[in-house]
C-alpha cells in the first residue's frame, strides 16, 4: 500500500499513518511523501494536529557547518509546480535560515526565510530574512516588494510532524490560515 492509497481510506488515524512511513526505507519514505494528491496533504495536516513538536535542532543539527545547506523534498498543493526544496542552513550567528528551491523561482525568485519556534509551534517566516547566505546562492531580496509580495509577501509556513523528518506545513498569511499546504521529507541521518 501506497501512502496515496492509506490516505484515501475512510477514519485513518495519525498512528497508521505513522506505522506505515516508519515501515519505509528513507528513500521510499520521502517518494511517497512528495507524491501525494493534492487534497491528501490537508488530511495529512488535520491528521498530524497532535504528533510530537518538531524542533529546530531536527531540521538543522546543532553540530551542522555554518552556511552548509540542509536540503528538504518538497511538494505543494498547487496545481503547478508542485515539487521544490527548501533548503535550510545554520548561519555562524546560529539562526536557521533557508531559501526555497522551486521550477517556478523564475517568477518570484528564490525567497529566503528564517525558521522560528514559538508557543504556536515551529514556523517558516518569510517576513524575516536570514543575516547571511551562501556565496554561490542568488542574492538576499525582501519578500514584502515586487512579484514575490503576492506569493511569500506577509507569510508563516506552519510545520507538524507526520512522522520523523516528514513534515506537513499549511501557509498563513497575515495571522490567517490559507488552503495551501506542503510536504517536506528528508531521509533520516
Amino acid at each position: 500500500m501506497k501512502l496515496n492509497d492509506l490516505l484515501a481510506t475512510n477514519g485513518v488515524t495519525s498512528a497508521q499513518v505513522q506505522q506505515h512511513l516508519a515501515a519505509l526505507s528513507g528513500e521510499e519514505r520521502v517518494r511517497q511523501a512528495t507524491q501525494l494528491d493534492r487534497g491528501h496533504q490537508q488530511t495529512l495536516w488535520n491528521l498530524s494536529g497532535a504528533t510530537e513538536p518538531i524542533r529546530l535542532d531536527e531540521i538543522v543539527a546543532p553540530a551542522q557547518r555554518a552556511l552548509d545547506p540542509v536540503p528538504f523534498e518538497g511538494q505543494n498543493n498547487q496545481p503547478v509546480y508542485r515539487p521544490f526544496k527548501k533548503v535550510f542552513y545554520r548561519t555562524a550567528g546560529g539562526t536557521i535560515g533557508g531559501y526555497n528551491e522551486s521550477p517556478a523561482s523564475w517568477f518570484p525568485g528564490p525567497r529566503y526565510y528564517v525558521l522560528k519556534h514559538d508557543d504556536s509551534g515551529t514556523y517558516v517566516d518569510y517576513t524575516e530574512l536570514p543575516p547571511e547566505k551562501p556565496a554561490a546562492w542568488p542574492a538576499i531580496r525582501p519578500n514584502d516588494a515586487g512579484i514575490s509580495q503576492f506569493v511569500y509577501g506577509y507569510m508563516k509556513d506552519y510545520l507538524r510532524r507526520v512522522y520523523g523528518r516528514v513534515l506537513i506545513g499549511r501557509a498563513y498569511r497575515k495571522g490567517k490560515a490559507t488552503p495551501n499546504y506542503f510536504v517536506l521529507a528528508r531521509p533520516e541521518v
